[in-house]
């Protein structure tokens, strides 16, 4: 099976300062890979090195064709002065979709991710909850073969967390690939535990990848409770 991204050796400086240092990993389609470290560990810095948008100082990076990688980070990339039904739409032609595909996707969006109330509102006007099922829901538009989701649930309500976490399990069961950052314990494991799951532990610029048995025992190594929904690293 061709990997969906193969990293090798990848090593990054930002202002003359180590962000990672000959980082390797890959995925394949059907899996979700949670990235996980502490603030600060170069997530991000991933992330974007992946979606392109940001070069890296050495190594080796292949990754699928641009045009098939959805990406939603911190910042969501909305048109906060357009409705949410406009971002969709605007979004949507901004990929290539055909007009026939993307109504059909637009109509399966909208009820996925429970967008049917706030259609009419500006993107920047409707609570933090909706507008993150709303950066998902635009990134998931064109079926993208690998998704890269940058810590996206921090100030999430509940009911969109559930949304979110549904939507995206069911995007990698169907055979896409998602690269998921986040921060914080139980949300690596709760998504980890939805579906063919690795967890990738970046800390001190290096990545070390684990199957989930072996990351929960890293956790009870550490004294870190998985269950508690406020723990940390």
């Amino acid at each position: 099976m061709k990997p969906t991204v193969k990293v090798v050796n990848l090593t990054q400086y930002i202002h003359n300062q180590p962000v990672l240092n000959e980082v390797s990993f890959e995925t394949v389609p059907g899996e979700m890979f949670v990235l996980f470290g502490p603030s600060g560990a170069g997530k991000t810095t991933l992330i974007s090195i992946l979606a392109g948008i940001q070069t890296y100082t050495s190594g080796n990076v292949e990754v699928c064709d641009q045009r098939q990688i959805g990406l939603v980070t911190q910042e969501y990339s909305l048109f906060p002065q357009l409705t949410v039904k406009e971002n969709l739409q605007i979004i949507g032609m901004m990929q290539g979709m055909a007009s026939r595909n993307l109504m059909e996707r637009f109509e399966t969006i909208v009820e996925n991710f429970h967008l049917g109330n706030v259609l009419n509102r500006r993107a920047g006007r409707i609570p933090w909850g909706p507008r993150q099922r709303l950066a998902l829901g635009c990134a998931m538009l064109s079926r993208p073969a690998l998704l890269l989701v940058d810590d996206i649930l921090h100030h999430g309500d509940i009911e969109s967390t559930r949304i979110i976490v549904e939507n995206v399990t069911e995007h990698v069961n169907q055979g896409h690939t998602c690269i998921w950052a986040t921060s914080r314990s139980p949300e690596a494991l709760n998504l980890a535990s939805t579906c063919q799951s690795r967890i990738g532990l970046l800390e001190n610029q290096q990545l070390t990848t684990y199957q989930v048995e072996e990351f929960i025992q890293l956790l009870q190594e550490h004294g870190v409770d998985q269950h508690w929904p406020g723990a940390g690293w």
